[in-house]
């Protein structure tokens, strides 16, 4: 393969590379799930490895015509960055315990890469910093490894972890001989082909846990929905008709699923009860302490009369049923006849009467 062909196929590897890069982290900010950041820093990583084989590239050095001072300084920063990514995403991709270290060395990794670039500056020269960043290579593979070694000796790896790890050793192996002996195979570099190894290789494994991710969380909106509808199931259908009285409702949750709660007694003297109660929290377990509330209410069976004597029942019978939740309500008991309204509070806010 002659040197032209050699840089022409680095071009394009590095177009590849950056493509896929924007689009994985394109995509990894549009996702419902946000906390997994796997596919966010794969596709950083990706994309500035991309972008370091482009501005590498004789063959888009003359294409366009930028000073070659200019194109090793890019080249040599991105080379300093690209450790914080590339150990941001092992953080994020790889089943390992201890994850603090990971943590530490991506955070290493910034430093390294800032200092490495203000020393640059400082002596006036492009890739003055290289053998610091050659030491901090060799420290981050021998730390991954060394947390790999420790990790399978404690518990089995999946096959997921296999592939990544196969990946990971053919591209260290080369990038780890290029950084310490530099042009061995030249004119043709092969760290770039193994490169496209290891992103095939966590691109599969990414995107497998995202689908995973997302299958879950449709799996989990489900379930939302239909804890929604059960907690709708259990407001009234409507307002109650009394005669001299017009009633009227609105119920609108701050998230799916709430523990806000109304509901309505009217007893056989054409008295109307109104319980409005909110359960501390919210989402699912809340929904379920409101269920509870209503029953509280409906096993009194129009024992209404006395709204203080309500939820002093009520109280009892929930009283201890769940922990690290409580309920605030208000009992109020409308007779129009008499045009009468009595209440009872147990921490709710106080209702008015317009």
């Amino acid at each position: 393969m002659t040197g032209d062909a050699a840089e022409l196929i680095g071009a394009m590897l590095g177009t590849l590379f950056l493509t896929l890069g924007v689009a994985a982290a394109a995509a990894a900010t549009l996702r419902a799930e946000r906390r997994d950041r796997a596919l966010l820093w794969f596709g950083v990583a990706t994309a500035i490895y991309g972008l370091r084989l482009i501005v590498r590239s004789e063959a888009v050095h003359a294409a366009v015509p930028l000073s070659p001072v200019w194109w090793r300084t890019a080249e040599h920063f991105l080379t300093y960055v690209i450790l914080v990514p590339g150990a941001l995403l092992v953080e994020s991709a790889l089943p390992i315990r201890r994850r603090d270290l990971l943590r530490l060395m991506w955070r290493a990794n910034l430093v390294a890469a800032v200092a490495a670039i203000a020393l640059d500056v400082r002596i006036g020269r492009s890739g003055a910093a290289m053998p610091l960043n050659q030491a901090v290579v060799v420290a981050n593979i021998a730390v991954a490894l060394a947390l790999i070694a420790i990790d399978a000796r404690t518990r089995r790896l999946t096959r997921d972890a296999w592939i990544v790890l196969s990946g990971v050793a053919l591209f260290a192996a080369l990038a780890l001989y290029e950084t310490v002996f530099g042009g061995v195979f030249d004119p043709i570099d092969l760290e770039p082909f193994a490169m496209l190894v290891i992103v095939g290789c966590l691109g599969y494994v990414v995107i497998k846990h995202v689908f995973h991710s997302e299958r879950r969380m449709a799996a989990v909106g489900r379930e939302l929905e239909t804890a929604r509808r059960i907690q709708q199931s259990i407001l009234p259908r409507g307002a109650p008709s009394v005669p001299g009285l017009a009633v009227a409702t609105h119920y609108e949750s701050m998230s799916e699923v709430a523990g806000d709660l109304f509901d309505f007694v009217v007893t056989p003297s054409g008295q109307l009860g109104v319980l409005v109660a909110d359960v501390s929290g919210h989402g699912v377990p809340a929904a379920i302490v409101a269920s509870m509330v209503k029953m509280a209410l409906a096993v009194q069976e129009g024992e209404v009369a006395d709204p203080g004597a309500v939820l002093t029942r009520m109280n009892r019978a929930l009283c201890g049923r769940f922990e690290l939740a409580y309920v605030t309500a208000v009992f109020a008991l409308i007779d129009p006849v008499a045009g009468t309204l009595t209440y009872a509070s147990a921490g709710h806010p106080p209702p008015m009467l317009i």
